[in-house]
């Protein structure tokens, strides 16, 4: 895996706070949550896309906490990308927001 280990400016959403704790309670692991861009098979898009690792697997240096939840980005460049960036749940699951824009 490739992991960015600077610094990520995601915002997490009350809503995805308590989804992500919920999720991470139901692991049958010691979990990290990671957020990758990938394509949807589902819609045939390209989207952020949340995810879980066991936190074994993760180096302690790729790890960071936002609102005392565990997060992994290992995706280098890419996931410099979610800086700025609002990670929300809703109906739908989770999605990336930027609040400037107000886009996925």
């Amino acid at each position: 895996m490739l992991f960015a280990y600077d610094f990520i400016d995601l915002k997490v959403s009350d809503a995805a706070a308590d989804a992500l704790t919920q999720e991470l309670r139901r692991l049958p692991f010691r979990g990290v949550v990671g957020v990758q861009w990938g394509l949807d098979l589902t819609t045939q898009k390209y989207s952020w896309d949340v995810g879980f690792y066991e936190r074994k697997d993760v180096p302690r240096e790729g790890l960071q906490e936002i609102r005392g939840i565990p997060f992994v980005f290992n995706q280098g460049p890419l996931s410099k990308r979610l800086s700025g960036k609002l990670l929300d749940n809703n109906d739908s699951g989770f999605v990336v927001i930027d609040p400037v824009a107000g886009a996925k």
